[in-house]
């Protein structure tokens, strides 16, 4: 499938994880590897998610807003919904600053 097409979910293979202040990675779910494979995640919480897509020991870091500030991960925030290609990941981190939220983790292809 083009990886220019809508995100085409891969039927079964949606996770939720819990996110806190503290990092864990999770297995992302699925079957499928190839270079069109999309990860589309879901923020079901208040607190806003900093995450990372690596192998089994990514860790998660928040960024610091100010000048210069501190360099963090990619955030998605409360309520959001994107779509990621993780290339050959199989992992995800992901962390709060402060508070709780379920990320949900869907496998498929496309945008």
């Amino acid at each position: 499938m083009d990886d220019k097409t809508a995100f085409h979910p891969e039927p079964g293979q949606c996770l939720p994880i819990a996110v806190t202040n503290v990092s864990a990675a999770n297995a992302l779910p699925g079957t499928f590897n190839g270079p069109s494979r999309a990860v589309r995640l879901v923020n079901k919480g208040a607190a806003d998610i900093f995450f990372e897509f690596g192998p089994s020991t990514i860790v998660a870091t928040i960024g610091v807003a100010g000048s210069p500030g501190t360099p963090g991960d990619h955030i998605l925030p409360a309520g959001q919904t994107e779509v990621f290609q993780p290339g050959g990941a199989t992992h995800i981190a992901a962390v709060t600053a402060a508070g709780t939220a379920t990320l949900w983790v869907g496998m498929g292809v496309g945008l």
